[in-house]
């Protein structure tokens, strides 16, 4: 296989899902807040102790995208004198987020991968923006530091 990177096929038990018709599968142990903010794409899974806070502002996640067990998505925000103003967010299509990742930012790219246990800001998530189809975000990160 010179290298080639074999995907490892995950069985996801039915009873600890809730599936809708558009193939969308999202754990009953996961954390949506504010459910009426947040926007999942087709065929996305949404793993157990994993949060999305659409409480403070809208989230939309593409198609396709996976989100791993104790990951956080929510949207980033700006400090205004003593007050938080949160701003949408939005996750594009086939995007991975992985285990314990704690992602804040406006916009995440299209195919992206943030890697395991790594919190993520607004301004590396901007960078990305500017590099379409980006495959690794360590990738991502060298360029920043680059910069």
């Amino acid at each position: 296989m010179n290298g080639d990177v074999v995907p490892v096929m995950q069985r996801y038990r039915r009873e600890d899902y809730v599936e809708t018709t558009q193939g969308t599968k999202f754990a009953h142990a996961a954390g949506l807040f504010g459910a009426a903010n947040i926007t999942l794409g087709t065929k996305t899974i949404v793993e157990p102790d994993s949060i999305i806070r659409g409480d403070l502002a809208k989230v939309k996640v593409g198609k396709h995208c996976i989100i791993r067990r104790n990951a956080v998505i929510r949207p980033s925000y700006k400090k205004i004198k003593s007050n938080m103003q949160f701003f949408p967010m939005s996750l594009g299509n086939h995007t991975y987020i992985g285990e314990g990742t704690v992602v804040e930012a406006l916009k995440v790219g299209y195919h992206t991968h943030a890697p395991t246990h790594m919190h993520t800001h607004t301004h590396i998530f901007s960078l990305a923006l500017s590099l379409p189809r980006a495959r690794s975000l360590s990738r991502i990160l060298s360029l920043a530091h680059t910069r």
